[in-house]
């Protein structure tokens, strides 16, 4: 084909084919590249060019290297992030609170700053970088906390073939666990907010995006695994759809024998409040462990609390009896 410009694009690529291919979801995921490859099948192969990504409309242009460990990633655009809709912020007139939907990572145990180092290390060792560096906090907040690593990794690697991503993301979870080892402790005023919610009665359960080996790795060594118990634990992979999705929250009020209005979702990431928010729950709020409130507020919580022992939390179940 020879050397060629694609003016509407401002690409230049050596030889090769044009690939175009777009991932349209609910997240507002779309891709598109120019490379030498004719065939997706050799794509993960022989890649040299140039592609744009646009993730949760923030628009990155990525430099793409030969061969699948040779994909960096360079931002020469930011577009900014349209409001989203707003979200009611009135919990006056609902039903009482009869249980508890808790993410887990982030809310019950602040594991964001671990996950960040792993994922940013491994990315690294792949070439995938942000402006010639290894990935910064604001883009894991934006494009991986809270996430299940199969829609991470298909906004990511969108070449990738599913067995690709699979070894990743074992990889990944693995060595996470491995640092995690002994270091994992109970976000303050959990084990207080645990005892007072036993003593009045409510039903919980954990609704997490988590793989299973992590979710019970982090709620037996903080301690409250057997008050949520086994069957009370909702994984985002073990359902049709994972958070940002309504179905593990839909699927956790279910278990407990209620409807979601009548439950309180705890959540620290976007993923997670946007999926309770699509669930219909009743009451939602956002924990700041790594989020700012606005954010927070901007994906669907009604309230923010900075820990478990915020009086606003204890007032919610007065407000509502």
């Amino acid at each position: 084909m020879g050397a060629s410009v694609v003016r509407q694009f401002g690409w230049v690529v050596e030889s090769g084919a044009f690939l175009h291919s777009a991932i349209q979801s609910q997240l507002n995921v779309s891709v598109s590249s120019k490379c030498c490859t004719s065939t997706r099948q050799n794509l993960s192969r022989t890649v040299f060019g140039t592609s744009s990504c646009t993730i949760n409309n923030d628009k990155y242009y990525y430099s793409i290297g030969r061969g699948r460990r040779s994909i960096g990633m360079t931002r020469k655009e930011l577009v900014s992030t349209p409001q989203l809709e707003s979200f009611s912020n009135d919990s006056t007139s609902k039903k009482p609170i009869k249980g508890l939907l808790l993410d887990v990572d982030g809310t019950l145990c602040d594991t964001d700053d671990l996950h960040f180092e792993v994922y940013r290390e491994m990315l690294t060792e792949l070439d995938f970088l942000e402006d010639g560096q290894p990935i910064s906090r604001d883009f894991f907040n934006k494009h991986i906390c809270g996430g299940a690593n199969e829609m991470i990794l298909k906004r990511l690697f969108p070449h990738w073939n599913a067995n690709e991503r699979d070894e990743f993301a074992i990889k990944k979870e693995a060595r996470w666990r491995e640092r995690a080892n002994g270091t994992l402790k109970p976000i303050s005023g959990l084990i207080e907010f645990t005892e007072w919610a036993e003593n009045r009665g409510l039903l919980r359960c954990a609704v997490t995006n988590a793989p299973r080996e992590n979710a019970e790795k982090i709620l037996q060594e903080i301690n409250v695994f057997d008050w949520f118990g086994p069957s009370r634990i909702v994984l985002g992979s073990e359902c049709e759809r994972a958070k940002p999705f309504p179905d593990p929250y839909q699927i956790g009020a279910a278990r407990l024998g209620l409807h979601p209005e009548e439950c309180l979702a705890v959540e620290d990431s976007e993923s997670g409040l946007r999926a309770a928010v699509a669930a219909k729950v009743g009451y939602i709020v956002g924990m700041a462990t790594s989020l700012p409130e606005q954010t927070l507020r901007n994906a669907g919580a009604m309230h923010v609390i900075n820990d478990w022992n915020h009086a606003e939390l204890y007032q919610l179940f007065q407000e509502t009896k």
